[in-house]
């Protein structure tokens, strides 16, 4: 059964909106942002922090960009944050960070763009609030 909002075409499921890109710290980070995101009728790509930066710098489109840490993954966080906050002040797309309690003083002051959300030891109601307000910055700018 497809749980997507959007038909599929026939190259696949790739009518609906672009995905939305997981970089995730751990196999069970990827999967709570995977289960929020796909619930939400999204498809997603999920990426680690290594690969994050060399895909992020050529993908042509994405719903946003989704940050799973379950642990500080040290400078390739530092260096993502600032990327997302120079992407949701172009315009190019939203974001979410979501991390546990113990990174909150290392994330809080860093993340000003409003486009980006700061998740501090979310639970699933906490993912899908986020997921529905990145919806409707990605519906508001595919509609021009």
């Amino acid at each position: 059964m497809n749980a997507s909002a959007h038909p599929i075409s026939s190259v696949g499921d790739y009518a609906g909106p672009p995905p939305i890109l997981i970089i995730a710290s751990s196999e069970p980070a990827q999967r709570r942002a995977a289960e929020a995101i796909e619930c939400g009728g999204f498809r997603s790509v999920p990426l680690s922090f290594d690969e994050a930066p060399a895909r992020i710098a050529i993908q042509p489109a994405a719903s946003a960009i989704w940050v799973e840490a379950d642990e500080n993954p040290g400078n390739h966080l530092d260096d993502l944050i600032e990327q997302l906050q120079a992407d949701a002040r172009s315009g190019r797309w939203p974001a979410v960070v979501s991390a546990p309690l113990g990174m909150v003083d290392a994330l809080e002051p860093r993340i000003v763009e409003p486009a980006v959300e700061l998740l501090i030891d979310a639970n699933p109601s906490d993912r899908a609030i986020a997921l529905a307000k990145l919806a409707g910055w990605t519906e508001a700018k595919n509609r021009g």
